[in-house]
């Protein structure tokens, strides 16, 4: 069976364990599993669209190396803060967030970071 390169521990290694994958090759690092996979110790590499290019270059290749073959999940990232946190600032934050949706900051940093991505979705609220 084929093995598939997960950083130990992450999000992918733990969704695919539950899922009852047993042919998971756990690196220290992604960097670690894409080094693998472009030696061919590895057949496949559960990776991110946000860090592929960074690790791509990281490890002397281009993009245009890789190939996605299957998208399995669909994750979004959150800031967490202490429950002590002032509530004000997690207004402040939020209200900036905000502005740079409504100015294209954001728009415009998000495209110049990860160009060939689409941008993410309205946040979905996990309560």
């Amino acid at each position: 069976m084929a093995s598939i390169g997960v950083y130990r521990g992450d999000v992918r290694d733990q969704v695919l364990t539950t899922l009852g994958f047993t042919n998971l090759d756990r690196a220290n690092s992604n960097l670690s599993s894409v080094r693998k996979l472009m030696a061919g110790r590895i057949a496949l590499f559960a990776g991110s669209p946000t860090n592929m290019q960074a690790l791509a270059e990281q490890a002397g290749y281009k993009m245009s190396d890789f190939k996605l073959v299957y998208v399995f999940m669909h994750k979004q990232l959150y800031i967490a803060a202490s429950q002590a946190l002032d509530p004000a600032v997690v207004a402040q934050w939020n209200e900036a967030l905000a502005q740079m949706k409504r100015d294209k900051t954001f728009e415009k940093t998000f495209k110049q970071h990860f160009p060939t991505l689409e941008l993410p979705g309205p946040a979905v609220s996990p309560l």
